[in-house]
């Protein structure tokens, strides 16, 4: 299942497009169809953030280690991962527009 998403995202990147002309790229992701978390690709900082409405764990830090090697691999550079911290969820569904608040600021 692993190496499945890997090739969606990568098939995802040549599609986009995506370049080192990029500067920033946002992939709203959706774990389960129950929750969702963003990632913040910085392309200028070679950085992959990572923001989970309900904080931050272990497991986000696995799924930004992932999308590095993918980012990375698509333009030939090292990414970092980081984990960040923005405004936390205090109930159970609002995680999708906490997201998008995230993204769009």
């Amino acid at each position: 299942m692993l190496t499945e998403n890997r090739s969606k995202c990568e098939r995802m990147l040549q599609a986009a497009a995506i370049s080192l002309e990029t500067q920033t790229l946002l992939i709203p992701i959706n774990i389960s169809n129950v929750h969702y978390v963003l990632a913040i690709v910085d392309i200028r900082s070679e950085t992959v953030w990572l923001y989970d409405p309900l904080g931050e764990n272990e497991a986000n830090l696995i799924v930004a280690e992932k999308i590095c090697v993918v980012i990375g691999r698509h333009l030939r550079r090292p990414f970092d991962s980081k984990l960040f911290q923005g405004p936390i969820q205090r109930n159970p569904y609002d995680c999708g527009t906490l997201v998008i608040a995230v993204a769009v600021t």
